[in-house]
């Protein structure tokens, strides 16, 4: 811009987006603790937001915190189940996913005990964990 023969410049500061690394995965399908390693994740975690996505929803990870600025933030995980894609919004700018480092891997089900029907067709209890939270989606196959 010129005025009465004084020119000045406008310059424009753009950061680089957030970028993933690696992500450690949750110790259970009750959520949990996760950490993010990367580039560019800043230092003030009120400009950073975490999503676990699934499908064309999102569910954000709770209590981020800044292990080290720009380089590696922990969250609370929300419950889930499966594989999901994982995402970093820093100040208005968001991560490219990148399925093999931006994914988090919930475990599968361990079981612990069951015990057997008393007659055919009788009820079956199995019990163990992360079985999810979803009762609906479980499935049993027996041999």
């Amino acid at each position: 811009a010129t005025y009465k023969d004084e020119t000045s410049s406008f310059y424009f500061l753009a950061y680089y987006p957030p970028s993933i690394n690696v992500i450690s995965n949750p110790l259970s399908t009750e959520g949990g603790l996760i950490t993010i390693t990367g580039l560019d994740f800043g230092y003030d975690r009120s400009f950073i937001s975490v999503f676990v996505m699934d499908g064309p929803s999102s569910y954000p990870c709770d209590d981020v915190y800044v292990l080290v600025n720009h380089t590696s933030i922990t969250c609370s995980a929300p419950p889930g189940t499966g594989i999901h894609n994982v995402s970093i919004i820093v100040g208005g700018q968001s991560s490219s996913p990148s399925p093999s480092s931006s994914s988090i891997i919930y475990p599968g089900p361990s079981i612990m005990n069951m015990s057997r029907p008393l007659t055919s067709g009788g009820p079956l209890t199995i019990s163990g964990i992360n079985f999810g939270t979803d009762s609906s989606i479980l499935t049993v196959y027996t041999s």
